[in-house]
């Protein structure tokens, strides 16, 4: 200092002060002193001498361990140029200058400029030292890892390998941690590449190694227990992954905090397994304490978070909070975007749970847009495995049920088909379920068109399929422990539709047992007060109503008023459909006043929802002037069927159309009549 700091024995002074503020992690303090030491000897003895070189490569190593690679590299490399000028191409200095540029460039992922720098640290060493070094093992260690990095995971096994050997002979690791980095590595690529007996050795190996190192409560043993949890998650191990994590979580948040990031990605992983297990309070739990941590520490916008809200919406979608569930899945949507390939499966798989969340809110056109832009993605990725050829027709099923719900009949038929063939030809059996989804679905949309036998030969098929899964009379029991799954909600589905076919081919007797199988197994699995039960009890009480037994069907028209009111408020087309039914009960026992007051209600509530000049509209004013003409007033009559047949006119129907002519038939009966009278 009294020269100035410019003393050479100063520079050595400082050089030696930065190497033991680096041991004791005094980082800021170990950087002022190398810096200050290059400029001493710099100015000394020059830019190119080796005491500068040998400070240029500590505190490239500041740098490195602070995570600034740009100066790491720039001081690592100015050392390496210095070193080979002054020592040669074959000295210990220069190869440990190698190994440290290695990692600064695997750092920031320049992978064939890391492997080349760890090939040269291997290479000098080697010859240096002989083949089984502590020098020669952690340029192999470090190798594997640039290579896992780059995808290149067989050659980087085998540099791990290579590594894992020489530490076995190599007494010098004896007691360091780097052979467990090593073994939990090699871990990590054994399980990429599908080999779950040996990461799981491995794993167990790196763990065994560090309780023996640092005792069971250290941090690095959380991490072993973290990657055992992923790798057990991977191959559906879930009872084990949750041992796993349950341990690696509790170490972290004891020896790191609650809300550090290691934590949050054991609360992650965590949450994977208990959404699996259909645990959706713990789940909803574990993701939103990760997704809180994601947050604070890394900002909104990155992938953590959209992968934690993607599990949120799907949570929020199992618990029937499909608000809540959409508006997860667009901000997990726009997350994962921005930061994965467009094409990325992850993407596809937020597209589809966001369009079965738009379809369960009846938001037909939107669930439709995302599942088209989801085949897309899927068709791309195609591959040959079985797992993307059923995702690809997953979505071809999912689109058709959207497009059906738009009343686009021929594209959703053509759909349905689609991926009815692709099941057939991918499935290991054809007596999945999913086939009879297809099957159903293309029973109903033949059933609207007007071909039954078509549609009963459909649902016939699923049906079928369906028994053979589920099997004809389930017990109450098994239909409630099926929770998470809609299996049996689709058999009630299937049979709903088989008995709508078979009621209008005529087959009443057919038609009404599998109304009520249906209803048995709807109210099994959602109550007695629940709509598909409302949507049968209207659907038998219109049998009833035509087969003369107008009390019993008034009673279950009551019953399925009283549900849909409940649910859906008293201004819904469902709600219509049952005053439209009531109306025509009444009708029939001649309480021409009770009938006009249920068809005004339907009347008021199909004109607000689907407009005045409407088919639906239509048909209930023909009905309201068949009332008025029962009662006498013909000139209320014709009033009424003159607005119907303007209704039809506007709506593109002739003469020779049977509901033109059948109300034709309506105002010359009422003229005839009032001339009569």
């Amino acid at each position: 200092k009294q020269s100035n700091g410019v003393d050479l024995k100063c520079a050595g002074i400082m050089h030696e002060m930065g190497q033991i503020q680096s041991q004791e992690g005094l980082w800021e303090n170990a950087e002022r002193a190398f810096r200050e030491s290059v400029r001493i000897r710099t100015i000394h003895l020059g830019q190119d001498d080796s005491l500068v070189a040998d400070s240029m490569h500590r505190l490239g190593l500041v740098y490195k361990h602070c995570r600034d690679y740009p100066k790491a590299l720039k001081y690592l490399e100015g050392s390496l140029r210095i070193c080979k000028s002054k020592l040669g191409s074959s000295d210990p200095q220069i190869a440990d200058i190698f190994h440290s540029l290695g990692e600064v460039h695997a750092a920031l992922e320049n992978v064939e400029k890391s492997i080349f720098c760890y090939d040269k640290s291997i290479k000098i060493n080697t010859d240096i030292h002989g083949g089984n070094h502590d020098r020669v093992a952690l340029a192999f260690a470090g190798k594997g890892k640039a290579l896992q990095l780059a995808g290149q995971l067989e050659p980087a096994l085998e540099a791990l390998m290579g590594s894992a050997d020489i530490m076995k002979v190599n007494k010098d690791f004896a007691g360091r941690e780097e052979s467990g980095d090593v073994l939990a590595q090699m871990g990590s690529i054994y399980s990429q590449l599908g080999d779950a007996l040996s990461a799981s050795s491995s794993f167990a190996s790196a763990l065994t190694t560090y309780k023996e190192l640092f005792g069971a409560r250290h941090a690095v043993v959380a991490d072993v227990l973290q990657l055992m949890a992923d790798h057990f998650v991977k191959y559906k191990e879930f009872e084990r992954g949750y041992s796993c994590v349950k341990e690696a979580l509790a170490l972290r948040e004891n020896l790191l905090g609650e809300k550090e990031i290691a934590s949050a990605d054991s609360h992650y992983c965590m949450g994977e397994i208990l959404f699996v297990w259909s645990e959706n309070y713990d789940a909803m739990n574990s993701f939103e304490k990760c997704r809180e941590i994601y947050r604070m520490k890394l900002g909104d916008s990155v992938l953590p978070v959209a992968n934690s809200d993607h599990y949120l919406g799907c949570i929020s979608e199992r618990n029937g909070d499909y608000d809540s569930a959409a508006q997860y899945l667009q901000d997990a949507l726009v997350g994962r975007k921005r930061h994965l390939h467009e094409h990325d499966s992850d993407i596809a798989l937020t597209l589809s749970r966001l369009g079965h969340v738009y379809f369960k809110k009846a938001e037909y056109n939107l669930a439709a847009t995302t599942f088209s832009e989801c085949l897309k993605i899927r068709e791309i990725n195609r591959g040959t495995d079985v797992d993307s050829q059923i995702e690809v027709a997953d979505t071809l099923f999912d689109l058709g049920q959207s497009l059906q719900c738009t009343l686009d009949t021929q594209r959703s038929m053509q759909l349905f088909s689609d991926a009815l063939k692709e099941y057939k030809r991918h499935l290991e059996t054809q007596s999945d379920i999913r086939i009879a989804k297809c099957h159903s679905c293309l029973g109903e949309i033949y059933e609207k068109e007007n071909q039954l036998p078509r549609s009963v030969k459909e649902l016939l098929k699923a049906t079928h399929i369906y028994e053979s899964q589920l099997g004809s009379d389930p017990p109450e029991k098994t239909i409630k422990a099926s929770k998470g799954t809609d299996d049996y909600a689709g058999l009630a589905e299937t049979l709903f539709r088989l008995a709508t076919a078979q009621d209008r081919l005529g087959e009443e007797v057919t038609a009404l047992k599998l109304y009520r199988r249906s209803m048995k197994l709807y109210k099994t699995l959602f109550g007695r007060d629940s709509l598909d039960v409302a949507k049968i009890l209207n659907r038998l009480a219109n049998m009833k109503g035509r087969g003369g037994s107008v009390d019993k069907a008034m009673i279950l028209f009551d019953e399925s008023l009283r549900i849909r009111m409940l649910h859906l408020g008293s201004n819904n087309e469902e709600v219509a459909e049952t005053l439209f039914g009531m109306g025509i009960v009444f009708e029939k026992r001649r309480d021409y006043g009770a009938a006009m007051k249920a068809y005004s209600d339907c009347l008021r509530i199909r004109s607000s929802k689907f407009g005045s000049d409407s088919m639906e509209v239509a048909q209930v004013v023909v009905n309201i002037g068949v009332v008025r003409g029962n009662k006498g007033d013909f000139e209320g009559a014709l009033k009424s069927w003159n607005k119907a047949l303007s209704i039809y006119r506007k709506n593109g129907l002739e003469n020779d159309d049977t509901l033109v002519s059948t109300v034709l038939s309506h105002m010359q009966l009422a003229n005839e009549l009032k001339n009569k009278t």
